[in-house]
């Protein structure tokens, strides 16, 4: 349970962080991360995690696209490093589909695991990103 709230606080804070200093293209990557967030929560208990997620990969495949999307329109690239992570992610889910027989703890942790990579990339290449930036006088 404490592993659970502190993966929401981790999500809830970076999202604040990305919307309050990110500029747009923070807040576009908070909303995709609450909102892929949101929808996985409410599809995870429609099928079980001992075969492939189909409706956690739909959301997976949604949230690469768009990140994809917002690291070619941004002009900055944490949503590259974002994109990577959620990669991963995505590749997790066809490597069930290619080998079924796989651990199911393993294939959920392991997917969940690398949104924890795409919020904190996002949190550090925003932090870069606003120590590049020329100092106002």
């Amino acid at each position: 349970m404490l592993i659970i709230v502190l993966v929401w606080m981790l999500l809830v804070l970076c999202s604040v962080y990305a919307a309050l200093l990110g500029g747009t293209t923070g807040r576009i990557g908070a909303a995709l991360n609450i909102g892929a967030t949101l929808a996985t929560l409410f599809v995870q208990y429609a099928t079980p995690w001992s075969q492939t997620h189909v409706p956690v990969l739909i959301v997976d495949v949604l949230l690469m696209v768009a990140l994809y999307a917002l690291a070619m329109k941004s002009q900055v690239y944490w949503p590259i490093w974002a994109a990577g992570f959620h990669l991963i992610t995505v590749t997790g889910h066809a490597a069930t589909l290619i080998a079924p027989d796989f651990k199911s703890t393993l294939y959920y942790y392991f997917n969940g695991m690398w949104a924890l990579f795409v919020q904190m990339s996002m949190v550090w290449g925003i932090t870069l990103d606003r120590m590049m930036m020329p100092k106002r006088i």
